[in-house]
């Protein structure tokens, strides 16, 4: 009993001790700046052995864990993770050789980073947070062996812009502008000296290694074989285009074709044709596409023109028209036909069948062929025309112009057209002044209006004596000319009254006018 009471009396002393040592060490935790003089006497200092006996219960009364790491390795063994716990209370800190330990033990021998490592650990330790599948390994991807090959260059089909160039805005000045899907086209185009492809260098290949160290094997790639071909040029490793045209790739080669072929014809497949080169056309232009070439256009099928501009036409059918633009020929042109269309034709133009209701235009001559029928059109050529019937009973007429250089007469024509408007705006501008003779801005307007007259004036003047190109031209006609037709020879008119059979219209230089003559007489054969 008397041991009892001694105990407890012991215990609590030592639980006096223990509350007094505590609060004097919370104090001197307090800072040096907190500390009284009395703390300062060594009479006064906690005694070493009681500040122990404190520790250890307090870190009995507190959850004590250590600091743990958790390791995953990857399905694949490409990567593997780590999971950082901090410690609690007053357990140890995670130490790098225990991460490194622990990764030996999963069999993570390759790829790892300590740099990783060790700012996770510092993170994990001093902020007491958990990190969770931090990637501190890496595998290594194997690289594959590519062999050396030739590339083409990515090149973006032919691509238009807004319908007729303007934005279809329906009153909305700041609605978008429409996209022509005419102007798209499927076919690649290059011109001289484009890079059409590279020659790409062979690239060494490499294993790769898992993170358990298990080497992975690389594999070649095989790379489609292309080679150069036909109108194409090497420079160092680029691949150039040796001429402009169509950009091809068959059978493995990769070539320039100054020919384009159109099988399907001209339509959305292939968006509006600008080739420079010779176009080969195999079925009809749709409604509202366009076909331009530098070349000839050799058609199979009748042209529906609604913009065709080319180099020479040659056309097994026939040309016709469906707007008002003419085609352009900027060579000779040779059809079987021609129905309610404009031709301009730079050099010769041959029908061998018909001409019905179109307004045909050569530089330099037309010729229809035997039984050929020509019913109400205008015909121009420069150096004369071969016909075969002219007209019809009852038909239309037609209207026949020789002899004349049809740039200079188109030009006269402009120059005749930009002098009356100037005319009437200088009316205007002389009223103007008379009404407000004080305003000085409209005599010098005058004035220059006057000038740029006068020099339209000088330059039709120069023009005229170039207008009568060929005073030889003559018209022959092999079969019949109706009456009702027109002739006109280098501004020398004739009016055929009465059909005529066989014969030659030209310019007779001492009367000065357009005479007709038979054929046999003139020693003009078919």
């Amino acid at each position: 009993m008397h041991n009892d009471s001694r105990l407890v009396q012991e215990t609590r002393s030592l639980i006096d001790s223990v509350r007094q040592s505590r609060s004097t060490a919370r104090f001197v935790r307090g800072g040096v700046a907190g500390r009284s003089e009395e703390s300062r006497d060594p009479s006064t200092r906690p005694d070493r052995s009681r500040v122990s006996v404190d520790e250890a219960v307090e870190r009995s009364s507190v959850d004590t864990v250590d600091g743990s790491v958790e390791i995953t390795v990857a399905d694949d063994r490409m990567s593997a993770s780590a999971s950082f716990y901090p410690p609690r209370g007053f357990g140890r800190p995670i130490e790098p050789s225990a991460v490194h330990e622990r990764l030996a033990m999963c069999g993570v021998t390759s790829g790892v980073s300590s740099e990783v490592i060790d700012a996770a650990i510092e993170t994990c330790n001093l902020e007491r947070s958990t990190l969770h599948a931090i990637e501190v390994a890496f595998g290594e991807e194997p690289v594959d062996a590519v062999p050396e090959h030739v590339e083409l260059v990515e090149r973006r089909p032919a691509d238009g812009g807004t319908d007729s160039g303007e934005a279809d805005r329906d009153g909305a000045g700041d609605e978008p502008a429409r996209i022509d899907h005419r102007s798209r086209s499927s076919l690649v185009l290059v011109r001289e000296g484009d890079i059409i492809a590279r020659i790409v260098p062979a690239v060494e290949g490499r294993p790769g290694a898992t993170v358990h160290g298990e080497q992975i094997a690389n594999a070649t790639t095989r790379m489609p074989v292309l080679a150069a071909g036909e109108n194409t040029v090497a420079d160092g490793n680029d691949i150039l285009a040796g001429l402009s045209g169509l950009l091809k790739v068959e059978h493995s080669v990769i070539s320039v074709s100054p020919t384009l072929l159109l099988r399907t014809g001209v339509d959305f497949a292939t968006g509006n044709i600008d080739f420079n080169g010779d176009v080969l056309l195999s079925d009809r232009i749709a409604d509202g596409f366009t076909l331009r070439c530098s070349g000839t256009l050799h058609a199979a099928t009748t042209i529906d023109a609604f913009a065709v501009e080319c180099g020479g036409l040659v056309c097994s059918q026939g040309v016709i028209g469906r707007t008002a633009e003419p085609t352009v020929v900027r060579g000779d042109a040779k059809m079987r036909f021609v129905q309610n269309a404009r031709l301009d034709v730079g050099g010769t133009l041959r029908v061998s069948h018909s001409a019905l209701k179109a307004h045909l235009t050569a530089h330099d001559r037309i010729e229809f062929g035997a039984r050929s029928t020509i019913i109400g059109c205008t015909i121009r050529a420069s150096a004369g025309a071969t016909v075969f019937d002219l007209g019809a009973p009852g038909a239309a007429v037609s209207e026949v112009y020789l002899g004349i250089d049809f740039e200079v007469d188109e030009r006269l024509a402009e120059i005749r057209d930009q002098t009356l408007d100037l005319s009437k705006r200088l009316r205007d501008v002389k009223l103007a002044t008379r009404h407000d003779p004080t305003n000085v801005d409209l005599p010098q307007i005058e004035s220059e209006i006057a000038v740029t007259i006068a020099a339209l004036a000088d330059e039709a003047s120069d023009l005229v004596a170039h207008l009568d190109r060929e005073e030889d031209a003559e018209l022959v006609v092999h079969g019949t000319v109706h009456a009702g037709t027109y002739v006109e020879i280098c501004h020398r008119s004739y009016l055929v009254e009465r059909t005529m059979k066989r014969c030659g219209f030209r310019i007779d230089r001492a009367r000065g006018a357009v005479v007709v003559e038979p054929l046999s007489e003139t020693g003009r054969g078919r």
